[in-house]
């Protein structure tokens, strides 16, 4: 399975954000660290996600016990209480971040810098493009689209001076238009919010990932965390999303 995280941060307040910030979407630096230990005990491998894409380029599906670790929209928390138990464990993640604030000259208290983003990749951490500013892109005219994906894309290569491969959908927002148009800015592969379902060559663009509650003890868990269950559910998932990118 692929993990999504968004916000790291301990229980309690937590100043200076607001409630567009997503807050509802939390975990705490303990239920990130046991969630990743107690998948490890069950007898997950976790691996990098280009590795994944790669093996789904080449015809492989999905193992069901390997898991793959996620953050979206570049806080700094995730720096500050992710990073040191990812490499604690030895587990590599991607991190999908937005780029709007790193071309301002005033920093972003509550975002990665240029200095949290190249610490992360010297770190083995591979960092993917979320646009520049988290628009619902299926909204977007062709050319607010193209700057989005293409624009945040060069702001991390710049940053960077690497090739940046992977793409995350801001708030799961997709349809045809948008994947063609992901395809066309160079992207290798993008992650979508759907899920659970398995990953294989046909998903590649709109690649399934799991939200896992801090216990990993509700009736979503249970059926996320198994292989049977999530068999079951992979064509009602896939339907469904292909359904909607047909109407879209």
């Amino acid at each position: 399975m692929i993990l999504l995280y968004h916000h790291i941060l301990p229980e309690g307040p937590a100043p200076g954000f607001a409630e567009e910030d997503g807050l509802t979407f939390r975990h705490s630096p303990e239920g990130l660290r046991f969630h990743l230990t107690e998948l490890r005990r069950r007898g997950y491998r976790f691996g990098s996600l280009d590795g994944l894409v790669r093996q789904l380029d080449g015809g492989a599906r999905e193992d069901v016990r390997s898991a793959f670790v996620t953050f979206d929209d570049g806080w700094r928390n995730q720096y500050e209480h992710a990073l040191p138990i990812l490499r604690a464990l030895g587990i590599p993640a991607t991190f999908f971040v937005t780029t709007s604030h790193l071309r301002e000259e005033s920093a972003c208290a509550k975002r990665m810098g240029p200095a949290e983003l190249r610490a992360l990749a010297d770190a083995g951490m591979t960092i993917g493009s979320h646009t520049r500013t988290h628009p619902d892109l299926a909204r977007l005219d062709d050319t607010r689209l193209d700057d989005e994906l293409r624009g945040s894309r060069q702001d991390l290569e710049d940053l960077l001076g690497k090739p940046v491969t992977l793409f995350a959908y801001p708030g799961g927002s997709l349809s045809a238009r948008v994947v063609r148009a992901v395809r066309r800015a160079g992207y290798e592969a993008a992650c979508s919010s759907y899920g659970p379902a398995r990953n294989d060559a046909t998903s590649i663009f709109w690649m399934y990932r799991d939200v896992i509650s801090e216990s990993m003890r509700s009736l979503r868990d249970r059926y996320r965390l198994s292989p049977v269950a999530r068999a079951l559910l992979t064509f009602r998932v896939e339907r469904r999303l292909r359904e909607g990118l047909h109407r879209a």
